[in-house]
């Protein structure tokens, strides 16, 4: 029996991302084939991700240009919505880089009309946000499309949008400002995405490509641009020159718009020059980060044919075969998906003692250092433990696990599983953050509390203690004020003389928070507090608290008393002083 989904007969599977999966389909009366993105089973109940679904429909559908993916329509298969898109027979940008380097008219052939396409939508207000070659379609007359606009949103749309609280993107092609989340992102962001598909194409690589994923984050944002001319010395000095620019760490150094990039770029090259690329330059990128996320079976359609499906499963992966080819063409029909997505989630779970006041809201919230984070692939319990066994040194593999154990109320399990991966972390603060940040995305926010407290234990009397400090005092000071923690698990006030001060104070405050009616629970977070002090005299994070016990007693002018030493201490993190800025305001 023929699968339907509405008007369209399925059949077979084109691709799978983390978000959907997209199966070929063939609209009769209109004898058209066509490309239908359905949503995964699980995520559809989710409200943000249907709103952001059928947001791309609706930015995609008002974009008129010949070289962007045209969306045909939008619908539901039985609850699950689903887009239709044009289907584009050729090949995407990715794979053709996957066969090696290519050649400079070919070059020209693919970035120019892309490059029209970037600027139009910026035209009319539409980031892309996800830039990269595998969203770069080319069909068999070698005509350039631009795709997957699902990661994309209203360049003047604010804070407010669905993703205020995200940074979306790509670890090979993510821009400085879109990993740390610190501004709004605007059009800028994605002319250094083109920027790194630019210096991929005429280098032979991307600039960032060794380490994990977050360490590859991290090199966006604070490591030099590796020179062009030292990973390939064909490259002529004026070209060099014009990708320095595209990939200036400040936005405001970069080129205004694609198309002036492109020129200027383009300006640098002999289209006849067939030596300029090395053919056997390595795309490290082509590869992409799907390997960090299990393949598994897409979400079946009903009635679709076993034999059919099979069938089409295996032909794609016949297809994604490294090959050589000729110029820049190939026989594969491919619908590129956003297939790793890149978060930075801000603690954007605030209540309690830091909603008292709007400024110190908005101050901590500033304060709370986000970091790097790629979307950590969610596995069972058996599949993150085969995981880790295949990825035996990669600390996200370990941050893979315990989000399993987690999952399966194994929380001492996963505590050990994470202390362990610490070993691995080339940058220990990432790595404990990331952690922390896929368990408050679980709605863990008590493992994540324990996830940072563990942290500052492991880094007390190490070279990492003050960085880990100043990292995760923010987030611990906001989730102990956060009842999310207290719903999810009830937190146990322990320390012992030989805990760091940080984890005193912090497990005070919250036992404090959990049970303030009582006097017993005030009496014992004043006497942490106080424990605190005599480890490290002059502790900024004790004065903080004892503040806020005094206040609570109506003791304005010994709280603010507490306030000052807190935030007149040289060594105290700028979070702090921040807070005790705001609280000292607002007595």
């Amino acid at each position: 029996m023929m699968t339907m989904i509405g008007a369209y007969e399925v059949s077979g599977v084109l691709g799978q991302g983390g978000m959907a999966t997209v199966y070929k389909g063939y609209h009769r009366r209109l004898n058209r084939h066509v490309a239908i993105k359905m949503i995964h089973q699980g995520q559809d109940g989710d409200p943000g991700f249907r709103i952001r679904f059928e947001r791309e429909a609706q930015i995609v559908a008002n974009l008129e240009h010949p070289n962007i993916v045209p969306v045909y329509d939008i619908s539901d298969h039985e609850g699950s919505p689903y887009l239709v898109m044009k289907f584009i027979e050729g090949c995407s940008l990715k794979e053709i880089l996957s066969n090696g380097a290519l050649q400079v008219q070919d070059i020209i052939q693919i970035v120019k009309p892309i490059a029209s396409a970037i600027d139009y939508a910026h035209a009319q207000g539409v980031l892309h946000r996800d830039i990269k070659p595998s969203n770069m379609l080319l069909d068999k007359s070698g005509t350039a499309y631009l795709s997957d606009f699902g990661l994309a949103r209203f360049a003047q749309q604010g804070e407010s949008t669905l993703s205020a609280d995200m940074v979306i993107g790509t670890p090979y092609y993510i821009s400085p400002e879109q990993a740390l989340g610190k501004v709004p992102v605007d059009s800028r962001a994605d002319l250094y995405s083109f920027g790194v598909v630019l210096y991929e194409l005429l280098v032979g690589r991307v600039p960032y490509n060794e380490g994990t994923p977050y360490s590859i984050i991290h090199d966006h944002i604070y490591q030099q641009l590796p020179l062009p001319r030292t990973l390939n010395p064909n490259v002529p000095t004026d070209t060099e020159q014009v990708l320095l620019r595209a990939l200036a760490k400040d936005r405001d150094a970069r080129y205004p718009t694609a198309t002036e990039l492109v020129t200027e770029l383009l300006g640098t090259l002999r289209s006849d020059d067939t030596t300029l690329l090395r053919a056997e330059a390595r795309h490290a990128a082509a590869e992409s980060l799907a390997k960090v996320r299990p393949l598994t079976t897409p979400p079946p359609v009903s009635n679709l044919a076993d034999d059919g499906m099979r069938t089409t499963v295996e032909s794609v992966k016949a297809v994604s075969q490294p090959k050589r080819r000729r110029g820049v063409s190939c026989g594969v029909a491919v619908v590129a998906l956003a297939a790793v997505i890149v978060s930075v989630v801000l603690f954007s779970r605030i209540s309690g003692q830091l909603r008292a006041t709007s400024q110190a809201n908005a101050t901590l919230t500033a304060a709370a250092q986000p970091t790097p984070q790629i979307d950590v692939p969610r596995m069972d319990i058996r599949e993150s433990e085969t995981y880790l066994a295949e990825h035996p040194g990669d600390p996200l593999a370990y941050i893979v696990r315990a989000r399993s154990l987690f999952a399966a109320n194994q929380n001492l399990q996963a505590q050990q599983m994470l202390r362990e991966g610490w070993q691995y972390a080339s940058d220990p603060v990432a790595y404990v953050l990331m952690a922390a940040q896929t368990a408050i995305a679980d709605g863990h926010e008590g493992n994540a509390f324990e996830v940072l407290i563990g942290a500052v234990r492991i880094a007390d009397g190490t070279e990492h203690e003050e960085a880990i400090r100043s990292a995760v005092g923010a987030p611990l000071y906001q989730l102990s004020g956060d009842p999310a923690i207290y719903n999810s698990r009830r937190l146990t006030f322990t320390f012992t003389a030989d805990d760091p001060p940080l984890v005193i104070v912090m497990h005070a405050r919250a036992a404090y928070l959990q049970d303030r009616v009582l006097p017993a629970a005030r009496a014992t977070a004043r006497a942490a507090a106080e424990r605190a002090l005599t480890q490290m005299d002059g502790f900024s994070e004790a004065h903080l608290v004892l503040g806020e016990l005094y206040a609570d007693e109506g003791r304005i002018t010994s709280a603010r008393a507490e306030w000052r030493r807190a935030r007149g201490n040289e060594s105290a993190p700028q979070w702090v002083r921040d807070r005790a800025d705001a609280l000292i305001a607002g007595a």
